[in-house]
């Protein structure tokens, strides 16, 4: 699309000029004799550069996403490999993570990169979303009709109705720190949604939040969810 043509230029135009004052501070950090504070002062933008070139790559593959190369996957591979990467952070802040898997569970096809990518983002935001104190988050995944499902619960602050109704807009986040982009949600649920599936939020303030994922076992039958009663 055009808007999308032009969110790439954009971000190509100032993926140069970053790359360029990266390169010079990393010169000025192996070159120039530096005080310790000046030292850190340094290291600081480098990694503020790196930040900035994070945020180019997510608008990049938020409007050019990889090839679909989908694979066979055992979801409670890619889950547990994702867990690995929050396990440090989750621990620091004292959130305890419970897994529920279904025995058996069939694999399904998915790019795995995207796949992952998604189970890592709502980590992060359920993680996030727990307060200083610590909690919990629950991974629970089953079958239901030809769909494997997959939640992430948290025990967190919860989100509102008004928040909710536009949880899934680019560029849209709760997150009050200046790390949070506001793409996250938006890129998975665009891939949820490229695998022939559904991303369902469901959330109440104090009582903490479940994203549901379904995704078809077999991506030729879109998923079709039970109406609910």
């Amino acid at each position: 699309s055009a808007t999308g043509k032009m969110a790439a230029s954009m971000a190509h135009e100032f993926n140069n000029p970053i790359y360029g004052i990266h390169n010079v501070l990393e010169k000025i950090l192996r070159r120039v004799k530096l005080g310790v504070n000046n030292r850190r002062f340094v290291k600081l933008a480098i990694q503020e550069c790196d930040r900035i070139t994070g945020l180019i790559r997510k608008i990049l593959d938020f409007h050019s996403p990889s090839p679909e190369n989908k694979e066979r996957m055992d979801v409670h591979e890619a889950i547990e490999d994702m867990v690995l990467l929050v396990q440090n952070s989750f621990k620091e802040r004292n959130i305890r993570v419970v897994k529920e898997f279904a025995v058996d569970l069939p694999c399904i096809e998915a790019v795995p990169d995207q796949f992952k990518q998604v189970i890592l983002n709502l980590l992060q935001n359920a993680g996030e979303a727990i307060p200083k104190r610590g909690g919990t988050v629950t991974l629970i995944t089953s079958v239901l009709e030809n769909n494997v499902q997959i939640q992430i619960k948290d025990t967190g602050a919860g989100i509102s109705k008004e928040v909710m109704k536009n949880i899934f807009d680019p560029f849209f986040s709760t997150k009050v720190a200046v790390k949070g982009t506001g793409l996250g949600l938006s890129v998975s649920y665009g891939i949820i949604k490229k695998h022939h599936g559904e991303i369902m939020v469901d959330s109440f303030p104090g009582r903490g939040t479940t994203f549901t994922l379904f995704l078809p076992i077999k991506q030729e039958t879109p998923v079709a969810l039970p109406r609910r009663a």
